[in-house]
């Protein structure tokens, strides 16, 4: 029996999965960030080391290919940035690196039309056409990005919440959320907090959960944010969708989409309403389960010419 290895690499957590070649998982695990644009090259190696050793040394069972599909990329890497990430890591197999949302799409089907979008902590969309050529929108990070996601929804609230404080937008429960959350005493003390090095984007993301609080409780502002990113989101994963054709199933996958019910069918409702022939659900797998079938396909597909070596 073959054995292929998975891996879900985000920017909070990820998980890895070994699936055989009938396509059941034996074994799954979970470790810490592997974007490495966002916490560096060596942490990122040091958590994917420790993520992979569990599955590496089982004597269960010998990995025969993997596929890491990783937050950090928006596409196939290259062999040397494979190399760059692997290297010494992973032992001399065949190794398809590639970006989170192809996992995703993965999990949707290995082949064919497909599409998926992420929402968690960050947020991207990707789709794949009939003849395997991948789609992109969205994934442009916390900077310039991030529509509909836990961290933009939190940012939005909380220059909503100094605003509201300062008189300069409308009063909102999310200034006395935002106290509580962070633990401050005043409002101005967000700057040393929030530009402290040490203050990352999920950090603030964390916030997102009392932004829901707040919008469940009445509060206008919040809810404004909240609908604003639903649109904004549904706009990006709308670019793919009319590439692609119709009735091509969309995936979703991310925390965001996986803990808040309410969020995830008010999205589906607006794919809907934008194109009606298309089914918008939960994957049914997770995308590390996805990766894992894509490492079986490259296995068959490049045979040991995809391996990095030590």
């Amino acid at each position: 029996m073959l054995y292929f290895l998975g891996v879900d690499g985000g920017g909070t957590r990820s998980t890895a999965a070994v699936c055989d070649e009938s396509g059941k998982t034996v074994a799954r695990y979970e470790g810490g960030a592997l974007n490495y644009t966002v916490i560096g090259l060596d942490i990122a190696r040091d958590n994917l080391r420790a993520l992979l050793l569990p599955a590496l040394s089982d004597p269960a069972f010998t990995v025969s290919a993997a596929a890491l599909c990783l937050a950090a990329l928006n596409d196939r890497a290259t062999h040397e940035e494979t190399r760059r990430i692997c290297g010494g890591i992973l032992p001399d197999i065949p190794v398809l690196m590639h970006s989170d949302v192809y996992a995703a799409l993965c999990a949707v089907s290995v082949g064919g039309a497909a599409a998926a979008a992420i929402c968690g902590t960050g947020s991207m969309a990707a789709g794949r056409e009939e003849d395997g050529t991948s789609l992109y929108a969205g994934g442009w990070g916390p900077l310039i990005g991030d529509e509909g996601s836990g961290y933009r929804i939190s940012l939005d609230a909380v220059r909503a919440a100094v605003r509201g404080e300062e008189g300069s937008g409308a009063p909102t429960m999310l200034t006395q959320a935002l106290l509580g959350h962070f633990e401050l005493k005043t409002v101005s003390d967000c700057i040393p907090l929030f530009y402290s090095p040490s203050f990352d984007h999920s950090s603030l993301a964390s916030f997102c959960p009392a932004v829901f609080h707040c919008a469940d409780s009445g509060d206008d502002v919040a809810r404004a944010i909240i609908e604003d990113a639903l649109s904004s989101f549904a706009d990006t994963v709308g670019v793919v969708l009319k590439r692609l054709p119709k009735g091509t199933p969309l995936g979703l996958w991310g925390g965001l989409f996986q803990n808040r019910e309410d969020y995830r069918r008010r999205f589906a409702r607006l794919i809907s309403a934008r194109f009606p022939f298309t089914n918008t659900d939960l994957l049914s797998v997770p995308p590390c389960v996805g990766a894992a079938r894509a490492a079986y396909a490259y296995y068959k597909e490049s045979g040991r010419n995809g391996s990095v070596q030590r």
